[in-house]
């Protein structure tokens, strides 16, 4: 038997039509991801209703056909199918002040306004520009994006939003049609998202139906290009909003949701914060150790109009998806192109990505006290280092921790204080194709040194064999792997992970991950999975899906991942702190911030041949053109590529 851990949230629909109301097969236990493993009952709709139970596999989804790149070879020779397959299962402005921020135009509720500005035009594709790998640049590392790639001149129609022209919709007016109908064509025959219909659909709904839009379709990107099958109903925007508020309460520390859409004539926010149930009781946090308690908040009557009060929906008019591409572009480019690491040319594009990202819900989360900022956001956002967005004072990182889901529902929010478990760290430092990784070995002696229960295995212990060996072997609740790894346009099968032996695409991993049962139910969840040398090819929407879809593909609760190809010595620096951090912090989307100050901080620097860190430990780094003067990671290039995908907890 099997079963993915990952389950759209139960909800009741106020429609009665749901993403997969057209598979009646799929049917009678609807699962929650965050309760205990316990064997659940029928048709539990609460938020905090049972594990899913295993259900055998059927080809509900099939991934959407894609062109796949002519040009990507693979000659290393293939895994052994009997190694992999188990034959029992299947398979701005230019200067550092912000600019003015963004006002907010409340909506009239009572005008007869068909709803928002929605264009009858063609739909402008999400990422116009190509934000392909190139060769290797004279610095002998790999730039990300090329600068030719975008132009300056996108700063033209820039100037030309109205910056000040935010719409904060509280609510619109309730739709008609049935939201199935927005994702699929006429003929309903395939799983195809009928982009223009949803996207008016959308401007025309209230925040608890956009919410729920948001939700199919994002979970509909991740199913089609995954391949994974869907089970339960769509979350609403009261359940998410009770759920943040439980884990504030479980683990001291409060986040809030925030969804970014970007469309071909608009950005959308959608801000949930956590809100206590309308029981009377204060809202007291208590320590993040404790354990979650067993009675669970009720919904009470009248918490939906509550949450929908605390909740904000804004809109930027006339900014097209195809100007944030672009602008997306310049910013990835600064930061990654070795000429301008010097340098701060990044700073206007990060302060204009704040403005239309963040600002207009800026004063909601620091009236509320925001710890963590937890990001859902759609095609051609995925990719976006959010970290080094720039408020003109402080970077966002400075002011949240953040963590990237590919949706509410498609993340198990569970907390569980895993430092007392296992880890297996594995990696490779010699590679035949590739670059060498020459502190591989470091990296995997700092995770063992921090404290944590660790079993590092490098290069010939690297192996397909190895790793299915260690994890039969043992239970174990974080997984670590220090080696190249690419996210690449086109299909699953045409990324890759290099182990010591061999090169394999991240399908055939998925193929690994299924036989050690990391996707059942029965099994305790994989808490983190680390991949601490990956790049992933910016603005390519299938390589952002492989990114974001990380955690939910190989059935972890999180996963660690970089966007770009960091320097060998700061993916040492920069896991060497998360890791301490994780020591004494079990969140962690906490450490992972904790990580990354110490290094904008210029906390974690080499000299004299030793990598220093923030808690005054050293280790011996030789790097010829560093070892005898002080150099630190303060520039984002060496920090901000890391993202936390899935469970902040």
């Amino acid at each position: 038997m099997y079963s993915l851990r990952w389950f759209l949230t139960p909800a009741i629909t106020s429609f009665g039509v749901i993403l997969l109301s057209q598979f009646p097969t799929i049917a009678q236990n609807q699962s929650d991801v965050t309760g205990p493993n316990v064997d659940p009952p029928l048709n539990q709709s609460d938020i905090t209703g049972p594990q899913p139970i295993e259900i055998s596999p059927i080809d509900l989804i099939e991934p959407l056909e894609t062109e796949e790149p002519n040009n990507i070879i693979d000659e290393t020779p293939p895994v052994d199918d009997a190694i992999v397959d188990n034959p029992n299962q299947q398979q701005p402005q230019n200067n550092s002040t912000p600019n003015n921020p963004i006002d907010t135009v409340p909506v009239d509720n009572d005008s007869d306004s068909p709803g928002l500005p929605v264009s009858d035009g063609n739909v402008v594709p999400e990422n116009p520009t190509d934000f392909s790998e190139n060769p290797q640049n004279n610095s002998g590392e790999p730039s990300i994006a090329d600068s030719t790639t975008t132009t300056e001149n996108s700063s033209e129609n820039i100037d030309n939003i109205d910056r000040n022209n935010s719409v904060h919709v509280e609510t619109s007016r309730p739709i008609e049609a049935s939201i199935l109908d927005a994702f699929f064509g006429d003929e309903n025959t395939e799983l195809e998202v009928d982009r223009q219909r949803y996207e008016n659909l959308v401007a025309q709904s209230d925040i608890p139906t956009t919410l729920q839009l948001f939700e199919e379709f994002y979970a509909l990107e991740f199913s089609n290009f995954l391949g994974i099958e869907l089970f339960g109903k769509v979350a609403q925007v009261d359940e998410i909003a009770a759920k943040l508020y439980e884990m504030w309460q479980v683990t001291g520390k409060k986040a809030a949701f925030l969804y970014i859409s970007s469309y071909e004539d608009r950005l959308e926010l959608l801000l949930i914060p956590p809100v206590p149930p309308l029981d009377g009781s204060e809202i007291t946090p208590v320590s993040r150790l404790k354990t979650i308690p067993k009675q669970q908040p009720t919904i009470a009557q009248g918490y939906l109009e509550e949450v929908i009060s605390h909740s904000e929906r804004h809109v930027i008019p006339n900014l097209s998806s195809e100007i944030v591409s672009k602008e997306i572009g310049l910013f990835q480019n600064a930061i990654t192109d070795p000429r301008k690491r010097g340098s701060s040319q990044y700073l206007p594009h990060a302060q204009q990505l704040y403005q239309w990202f963040v600002d207009p819900v800026n004063v909601s989360l620091q009236e509320k006290e925001i710890d963590i900022l937890v990001l859902a956001v759609n095609q051609g956002l995925r990719s976006v280092p959010f970290s080094a967005l720039h408020d003109g004072d402080r970077f966002l990182i400075e002011k949240y921790a953040l963590t990237l889901v590919p949706s509410f529902g498609l993340t198990d929010i569970s907390f569980v204080d895993f430092r007392n478990s296992p880890i297996l760290a594995m990696g490779a430092s010699e590679f035949s194709e590739l670059n060498d990784l020459p502190a591989v070995p470091l990296e995997l002696e700092e995770i063992a040194n921090s404290g944590l229960p660790t079993d590092a295995f490098l290069n010939e212990g690297f192996t397909v064999e190895n790793f299915l060996q260690q994890n039969e072997n043992k239970q174990y609740r974080g997984i670590h792997i220090a080696t190249h790894a690419e996210f690449r346009p086109g299909a699953l099968s045409n990324s890759y992970i290099y182990f010591y032996n061999n090169k394999i695409g991240l399908d055939r991993l998925r193929k690994i991950t299924d036989r050690l049962g990391w996707n059942l139910t029965t099994t305790p969840a994989i808490e983190l999975l680390t991949l601490s040398a990956c790049r992933t090819a910016l603005g390519d929407p299938q390589a952002e899906l492989g990114f974001a879809g990380l955690a939910v593909l190989y059935g972890a609760k999180s996963a660690l991942a970089s966007l770009w190809y960091v320097s060998d010595e700061g993916t040492l620096g920069l896991m060497g702190e998360f890791y301490n951090h994780l020591q004494n912090n079990p969140l962690k989307s906490i450490a992972l911030q904790e990580a990354q100050l110490a290094m904008l901080r210029g906390e974690t620097y080499s000299e004299n041949g030793l990598l220093h860190f923030s808690n005054g430990q050293t280790t011996a780094w030789e790097d010829e053109t560093k070892s005898q003067q002080k150099f630190d990671y303060s520039h984002p290039y060496y920090w901000s590529a890391f993202s936390l995908i899935g469970n902040w907890n």
